[in-house]
């Protein structure tokens, strides 16, 4: 009582930068401002479409991001003032931004693209069945990194990573040197080729996996993968699918944060069922005394989260039993199990390896199947 009241809204727009500032107007009832349009083009006068057109200021702080359409047209509202704009599009070399100055009536600049070039792709095994593969694709001469404002991906030394679920593709490539890596994982060796690309140039590649590992009997699996439905990861279930059939895994356990999900409808939906099953489990991420993943689960509909487990307010003796009681044929596994004490289980109720004795007995029990001894991308 007696405090003044706050309202919140909720503005929903198209993914770029401009969108949000076009609605963001209309919401507090301000005019647009001047008109800033022109349209994208190649060397050859063609539209392109899907640039990204960046606008700073004169001292290069950043302003708003927008695409352009099916005709290369874009528009920007600005107040009055001097910009660049820097337009980039997908397989073509960075250029110069391109000064302009805005006042009140409208104004037009268009913007022009470098050329392009690119390859096709088929990677197959000795006998020229297509596989699932990785690509990595270097440049012999990175280009310069973009401003991190422009939020563009970038990957070590300019090189781009595809994934190719069908053993095929395409790719779009500014003109220059490069050399293009195929891999599938550690059962395979790599075949590597160098090819130079004229602009305009589309040139087909060959990439051939001998695989020199027999690995009959064994699978491969990972039992700690995480997605989009977790905070710590960006990777839409597509990506991720392509990715670990790709590197060879057979077998991914997703384990979503505090979430019951299901990779089997996207292998369904690339086709990957030869390569790859999914396995459904869940991270319970507690914020106190570890992080555990079962396994095999049964999303239970209607409930949140897929019927994730409630962790709080409960000890681990009692999220353990709850596990095995919902799902008695999971494994229950404790990840990373040392390191910092809210999220390394042994390391929370002071394990001792040797004497096998616990410094919190109250928290302990040995209600778990499998223990995690190797956890990320490093060898640390």
């Amino acid at each position: 009582a007696g405090e003044a009241q706050r309202v919140f809204r909720l503005l929903v727009a198209a993914g770029e930068p401009e969108a949000v500032r076009r609605g963001l107007r209309a919401l507090r009832g301000k005019p647009d401002p001047a008109r800033l349009s022109g349209k994208v083009s190649d060397p050859d006068g063609a539209a392109v479409a899907g640039a990204r057109v960046n606008v700073q200021r004169a001292d290069q702080s950043y302003v708003t991001m927008t695409g352009s359409d099916a005709s290369g047209a874009f528009e920007v509202r600005l107040e009055a003032g001097k910009y660049l704009l820097t337009p980039i599009a997908d397989g073509r070399a960075p250029v110069a931004a391109t000064a302009v100055e805005v006042a009140t009536a409208a104004v037009t600049k268009d913007l022009q693209v470098s050329a392009t070039a690119g390859i096709t792709y088929t990677v197959t095994d000795d006998k020229d069945v297509p596989l699932p593969a990785k690509l990595i694709i270097e440049p012999k001469a990175p280009p310069a990194a973009w401003p991190a404002s422009f939020g563009e991906p970038s990957l070590p030394g300019s090189a781009l990573r595809l994934f190719a679920p069908t053993g095929a593709g395409s790719a779009a490539l500014p003109p220059g040197e490069y050399t293009v890596t195929a891999s599938r994982g550690y059962e395979y060796e790599l075949h590597q080729v160098k090819v130079t690309l004229a602009a305009g140039e589309t040139k087909p590649l060959v990439l051939k996996l001998t695989r020199s590992v027999d690995t009959t009997g064994y699978m491969c699996g990972d039992f700690h993968v995480h997605a989009m439905w977790s905070p710590d990861s960006s990777d839409l279930y597509e990506l991720k699918v392509a990715a670990l059939a790709g590197e060879g895994v057979e077998i991914p356990v997703i384990t979503e944060h505090e979430v019951i999900a299901d990779l089997n409808p996207t292998i369904v939906k690339l086709g990957l069922q030869p390569w790859v099953r999914g396995v459904i489990g869940e991270e319970l991420t507690t914020s106190l005394y570890g992080h555990f993943n079962p396994f095999p689960l049964t999303p239970l509909p209607g409930k949140p989260n897929g019927g994730a487990v409630v962790w709080y307010g409960h000890s681990p003796p009692e999220v353990f039993a709850e596990v095995h009681k919902t799902w008695p044929d999971a494994v229950l596994q404790v990840n990373h199990p040392r390191g910092s004490p809210n999220s390394a289980y042994f390391s929370y109720v002071g394990y001792d390896p040797k004497t096998a004795a616990v410094k919190l007995t109250s928290q302990w029990t040995r209600a778990f199947e499998a223990v995690e001894v190797f956890n990320g991308a490093g060898w640390s």
